[in-house]
């Protein structure tokens, strides 16, 4: 997404100039951030956003997870609901790692990095491990980040870019939309609630998929827990810019990197 160049005439030698520019920049954050706030909801309105068409299918362990029927699809929704004893800026750190994918992610078999457009947007590439005799899918995801000051919280989504990259083996899935929230309840405690429905195209009967669908949140957020607390991703930090808008991630244990 372009955005809204902003143009001084002021020195760039001057105090007032620094401090003008410094508050264009900004400004020109808080516009894109509302404008990729926007875009992606827009993206996601297939996700049920209602609580009542959601029931609860499971709750265990301190993990709730919760199906929805979506209109127009034979695909059902899930939404996993925890509260995990890590930061989120470990969780973040933990999504931001396409490495970790396999560790986290029930049935993730493989993830990498495709681009990084902005501070706020981002591509990666994944396969999933379908059971047999269905075939694996694979996908093109781009990511988007926006802080929530209202509430105090991080949205992340991702959505379904299937023409990044060429076909390959597997069956490309062209529809996929996923919304976490990330509230930080304290340094050591977060709550994560997780949002998807994905048509997986290809042929595959969808009583298969919805049977599935409970443990890819249950399974996965307990396993996010995990490694998040890890010695590679538990030091996270948080970075701020000056309206206090979180910028990315310093992790010690890797290099400063920006939010997906």
């Amino acid at each position: 997404m372009a955005q809204t160049p902003v143009i001084s005439s002021c020195s760039a030698r001057s105090l007032l100039c620094r401090g003008t520019r410094r508050s264009m920049a900004i400004a020109n954050m808080v516009m894109l951030t509302t404008l990729l706030l926007a875009e992606s909801v827009m993206a996601a309105k297939d996700i049920p956003q209602d609580a009542k068409h959601w029931h609860l299918a499971k709750d265990d362990h301190g993990i709730q997870v919760y199906l929805s029927d979506v209109p127009g699809s034979n695909y059902e929704a899930f939404q996993g609901r925890a509260t995990l004893n890590t930061s989120a800026a470990a969780i973040l750190a933990v999504m931001q790692d396409p490495a970790a994918c396999t560790a986290w992610v029930h049935q993730c078999r493989e993830a990498r990095a495709l681009e990084q457009t902005t501070d706020n947007v981002s591509y990666h590439y994944g396969v999933n491990d379908f059971p047999w005799p269905a075939d694996d899918r694979d996908y093109i995801i781009r990511i988007t980040n926006a802080w929530d000051d209202a509430e105090k919280q991080l949205h992340i989504w991702l959505d379904a870019a299937p023409e990044k990259l060429p076909r390959t083996r597997f069956v490309r899935i062209t529809e996929m939309q996923i919304h976490y929230i990330l509230k930080p309840l304290s340094k050591e405690q977060t709550e994560i609630i997780w949002t998807q429905h994905t048509e997986p195209g290809g042929f595959i009967p969808s009583w298969m998929v919805n049977m599935l669908l409970v443990d890819i949140p249950f399974k996965s957020l307990d396993k996010l827990e995990a490694t998040a607390q890890q010695e590679k991703y538990r030091h996270a930090l948080f970075l701020y810019d000056n309206s206090g808008h979180i910028m990315g991630i310093s992790n010690p244990s890797m290099n400063v990197t920006p939010a997906p």
